[in-house]
């Protein structure tokens, strides 16, 4: 029970110390028609002029509020259905929750652009004349409380372009929630507060796009802005915003878009950022299309790691690094483009992308590292003139690669590299490293399970079985050699090898083709200065050699060098042979014809010509001077 005075009209209201009007103070009093306020008022406190159980006569409810007020606590004038007009000093800076709501009288409020409100709160104005005859975006000073239906109904599109929030700086809590007309929003540049549940609700819309350039420090954002808003389809958001908080129930299915853009300035996109951004929270979403925009350096370890719907990624050209696990399982992942400034993949980058089945790698790439696209579903590889490095097993598993090039900057291909692929042919150029310190040798088994390889091409002396596990391909039957000196065993045991081609090449060392018993052909250009110990020792379907002696520079041979070289018809050595070994060095050669002995030779070594049963021609110097045993 309580006691309202029936003739009181003025009223001067004192404040408390703290400066505040207290709660009830003018509760329920209908005829009080004129209000001063004297002394520091600083808080006028909820339902302080609230109208419940009475009817005001017509006559217009006055309120001058005092200079000195910040705050306006929540339904402090709820249902003053005699408050006509309404004036805000500039130093107001929060109005609370339903604080003018519902008062039918209300028709004009007033606040300085340049003031200092910052807060509304849900409903503040809401069943008010002014409210609901305003046109557009309805604004208080800087902070936007709503929209108009008439504005929704008349939008092009229903959409709230990016200049209707121009001279606005906050979103009130609730101020378009519930709205279900409206499909595309976008937030200016100059929004830095976005209150609770500010769309929620907003069951139309499908385009949201925050655009906030102010620093991290200035920036607010309420909990669940966008919950419940289930056909939104494309948002772009803040790569400090948590894509969780926006939600309540968790990200809405229909979400199919996401757009991150780079607001503070920060270089890496991480998988959880310390201002509560969660890229990892799109592994529980259907989002399939990602765009990350520019001014990020680097997307960040593990940053969209199983995000299993993503299907379609863009990346802008700022990107330089993309690192370790970032988009590590992301197996529905078809097309990643832009990456034009990109210098580094880190380990594991693209590992498990199973349907990726391009990537422009960029003129400026630098390093692949380990792991980085095993897996994927490229069909071709070519190396940018930049690259340098390729990681171990950096395309192991990419079944569907059949065709690698590598540029002559690549100075490191690691092992397994391209382990598992479907490549029929390989240049491996002279730029790359295969032994590192103490030996330590890089590549190993590059060209594994690669079933149908027919063709590699060297430019150094790499021993090519190490390239392979212990299955070498049967279909493995040409090699070719350039620019460089065949190393001992460099071909050992490849008895797949059918032909060989040599070019530019300055010696072929000891059992450099040695078993290799299906190669047919050989040719030795005039390059070479030497023929290894049993260079070709056991190759017994070599039906011809031929060595250019055409500028040749020829000068050795070791012994066994065509031991055992059952198919070969015809040698003929050139004169420029200053040393050599003939011990054992046509064994077995029992189709030989024709051959000849250098001048300088002066001995014929032990069983030279053993076996050599169809020798009809061997045309010797007389400087010979020794023969050996079964010569």
């Amino acid at each position: 029970t309580y006691y309202v005075p029936k003739a009181l009209y003025n009223v001067l209201i004192i404040p408390t110390q703290s400066g505040a009007v207290l709660t009830d103070v003018l509760y329920d009093c209908y005829s009080v028609k004129n209000v001063q306020f004297a002394g520091n008022v600083k808080t006028i406190s909820s339902y302080a002029f609230r109208l419940e159980h009475y009817t005001p006569s017509s006559m217009p409810f006055n309120v001058t509020l005092p200079s000195t007020l910040t705050t306006i606590e929540s339904n402090a004038f709820l249902s003053r259905n005699d408050l006509t007009a309404i004036e805000f000093p500039s130093l107001l800076e929060e109005i609370g929750d339903h604080a003018f709501y519902g008062i039918s009288s209300l028709r004009s409020v007033m606040i300085d652009s340049r003031g200092a409100l910052g807060y509304v709160g849900r409903d503040a104005f809401s069943a008010t004349p002014w409210y609901s005859t305003y046109t557009g975006v309805i604004a208080l000073g800087k902070v936007v409380i709503g929209i108009s239906e008439e504005y929704c109904r008349k939008a092009t599109y229903y959409e709230i372009p990016a200049d209707k929030f121009r001279s606005c700086s906050v979103i009130a809590p609730y101020a378009f929630a519930g709205n279900t007309v409206l499909q595309k929003i976008t937030l200016s540049d100059t929004v830095s507060q976005v209150g609770e549940n500010a769309f929620a609700g907003c069951t139309a819309l499908k385009t949201f796009i925050f655009k906030q350039y102010v620093s991290t420090s200035a920036r607010k954002l309420g909990a669940t802005v966008l919950d419940g808003c289930s056909a939104l389809f494309d948002l772009t958001i803040c790569e400090d915003i948590d894509l969780d908080l926006l939600f309540a129930s968790g990200v809405p299915a229909s979400l199919r878009t996401l757009r991150i853009d780079n607001s503070s300035r920060s270089n890496t996109i991480v998988a959880v950022n310390e201002s509560g951004f969660s890229a990892s929270s799109l592994a529980a979403t259907s989002v399939s299309s990602l765009y990350i925009g520019d001014g990020f350096v680097e997307i960040g370890e593990e940053a969209f790691r199983n995000a299993t719907s993503l299907t379609y990624l863009s990346v802008a050209e700022s990107v330089k690094t993309v690192a370790a696990s970032a988009f590590n399982g992301c197996d529905s992942l078809t097309e990643a483009v832009g990456f034009a400034g990109l210098v580094t993949v880190a380990e594991n980058a693209f590992d498990g992308c199973s349907a990726l089945t391009s990537f422009a790698f960029p003129s400026g790439l630098n390093e692949i590292g380990d792991f980085a696209f095993r897996n994927c579903s490229f069909a071709s590889f070519a190396a940018p003139a930049s690259l340098t490095v390729i990681g171990e097993s950096a395309f192991d598993g990419c079944s569907l690669l059949k065709e690698a090039t590598l540029s002559a900057s690549v100075i490191s291909v690691g092992d397994r590299a391209f382990r598992g692929c479907d490549l029929s042919s390989l240049e491996i150029p002279s730029s790359v490293v295969f032994l590192k310190e103490e030996n330590d040798f890089v590549g190993e088994e590059m060209l594994a399970g690669n079933n149908y390889f027919k063709s590699l091409t060297l430019s150094s002396g790499v021993t090519a079985a190490r390239l392979f596990d212990s299955v070498v391909p049967t279909t493995f039957v040409r090699v070719a050699v350039k620019n460089c000196a065949l190393t001992d065993d460099q071909f050992n045991g490849l008895t797949t090898i059918m032909t060989a081609t040599l070019q530019n090449v300055t010696a072929i060392g000891d059992r450099a083709f040695y078993g290799c018993n299906q190669l047919q052909t050989i040719v030795i250009p005039a390059t070479v200065t030497s023929i290894g110990e049993s260079a070709f020792e056991g190759c017994s379907s070599l039906n011809s050699c031929q060595i250019d002696t055409a500028g040749t520079v020829l000068t050795e041979v070791k012994k066994k060098a065509f031991k055992n070289c059952s198919s070969l018809k015809f040698v003929v050595f050139p004169e420029t042979i200053a040393t050599g070994d003939w011990t054992e060095l046509f064994y077995g050669c029992a189709a030989l014809v024709t051959t000849n002995v250098p001048s300088a030779i002066k001995e014929i070594g032990e069983s030279a010509y053993y076996g050599c049963e169809k020798l009809v021609s061997l045309r010797m110097h007389n400087n010979v001077e020794t023969i050996g045993a079964f010569a």
